[in-house]
């Protein structure tokens, strides 16, 4: 029995492991997230679905369209036709009114329309296509914000958890320094206001140190939110910031440079579309149906039904429209120059912004060793001077001024990190590589 209750308190601690580890959300997790149910790129999904559909609809217009009509009249009055009086041996030139008809009308058939060549659908088509391709560029480009946005998110989460753990072991030697104090003041070494002073130093990076778990809460949430996570316990992240430049060299295109050519294809199918509405359209056009006549008055009442049917083409051809097409193939050339225009700029200025994020990296990754040589050089500086204090040869406040070299240490590598992780994620966002 003891062995049974051994085994099972060893697989409940496995288990316990295993579930705190599946309770951290390493990067790539919240990105794969990020892909799938934050509700900016399911919002887009649904725009994409919408063009795909507005597609389809225009594609349908070249299948054939069949109503049906029926009707039902009854003339109370039948209607009047001029009958020539030469007709019945009158005199030439002269006319008579007679009613024609029966007061009951009934009338059923099926038309069938179906273009055979109508410029207008197939330009209708094109621009869908090209509408297509623009919703899947407005996807993507959702996709990359909402990643962008997750990992700002997730490495400042990452920067505060960095500077917190920095913090507690400043206030590690804070207390070490306390602790000194208190124990040379027993000896009336020092004074009362040396260890005010201190207890001040510790209070303070205490404080400083709530003041960043609450900081870290709100981003936590903040990127809970843009997850679209609806629970409310707060997930845990990885706490060590990563490293991931583009070792590859691999150059993309942003979502921004991919809409404005998306833009400038769709303003292009659009004018070609206004072009081929000045052509002429062919369709075949067919009919059947039958027709009731019917009379209920003396000697006798009936109801008859003679059929009626027809197949032809039509030709429609828009002649003169008063320059209105015209009007809009020049206005509609104007905007594809300037989108045309604005495609290029844009590809100008990603040039440069990819060169500066390139610099913005190298000389933030020669800083960040700069500012950890610096952070070890104040921490050796300070557990000397911490040594030296304890001994009686300096002062508190030579200890404190070490103390401030540490956290002028801390804040320069912290600085430089932050850069180089920002410099990082532009470079990526510039390149097109946030989803890769």
């Amino acid at each position: 029995m003891k062995f049974v209750n051994a085994y099972l308190l060893i697989a409940t601690m496995v288990l316990a492991g295993q579930t705190q580890a599946q309770d951290v959300w390493s990067l790539e997790r919240c990105l794969d997230t990020a892909r799938t149910a934050s509700p900016s790129v399911i919002m887009a999904e649904n725009a994409r679905s919408m063009a795909d559909l507005q597609w389809k609809e225009a594609r349908a217009n070249l299948i054939p369209k069949i109503t049906v009509n029926a009707d039902y009249r009854y003339f109370i009055d039948l209607p009047y036709q001029l009958m020539p009086m030469s007709v019945f041996g009158g005199p030439e030139g002269q006319f008579k009114e007679t009613q024609f008809g029966v007061p009951h009308n009934i009338g059923a058939n099926a038309q069938l329309t179906m273009p055979i060549y109508n410029p207008q659908v197939m330009g209708a088509m094109q621009t869908a296509e090209t509408g297509r391709e623009m919703a899947r560029m407005h996807e993507a480009e959702a996709r990359e914000q909402v990643l962008n946005e997750t990992m700002m998110l997730y490495r400042t989460a990452q920067l505060i958890a960095k500077q917190m753990a920095l913090l507690e072991h400043r206030m590690t030697n804070a207390k070490r320094l306390v602790g000194n104090v208190e124990m040379l003041k027993e000896h009336s070494m020092v004074t009362s206001t040396d260890v005010r002073l201190v207890q001040h130093q510790l209070a303070k990076a205490e404080t400083q140190l709530e003041a960043l778990r609450l900081r870290h809460g709100h981003v936590i949430r903040s990127l809970m939110t843009v997850l679209g996570i609806t629970q409310q316990e707060p997930i845990r992240i990885d706490t060590e910031p990563l490293m991931s430049a583009d070792e590859d060299g691999q150059r993309g295109m942003p979502a921004s440079i991919s809409i404005a050519n998306a833009q400038t294809m769709l303003g292009k199918a659009e004018l070609k579309q206004l072009r081929m509405s000045r052509l002429p359209s062919l369709s075949l056009i067919g009919s059947y149906g039958t027709t009731g006549f019917g009379y209920d008055g003396s000697p006798e009442g009936f109801l008859r039904f003679y059929p009626l049917g027809f197949a032809g083409v039509q030709l429609s051809y828009p002649l003169f429209n008063g320059t209105v097409t015209s009007k809009r193939i020049a206005r509609k050339k104007l905007e594809v120059q300037n989108s045309e225009l604005r495609t290029a700029l844009l590809r100008s200025q990603n040039t440069l912004k990819v060169q500066k994020a390139e610099d913005d990296l190298s000389i933030s990754t020669r800083t960040m060793d700069d500012a950890r040589t610096q952070m070890a050089i104040a921490q050796d500086a300070y557990d000397l001077a911490l040594l030296r204090q304890k001994e009686g040869s300096i002062s508190i406040v030579d200890v404190i001024k070490a103390d401030d070299a540490v956290q002028e240490g801390h804040q320069a590598y912290l600085t430089a990190l932050a850069e180089h992780l920002a410099a990082e994620l532009e470079l990526r966002r510039l390149n097109g590589n946030l989803q890769n």
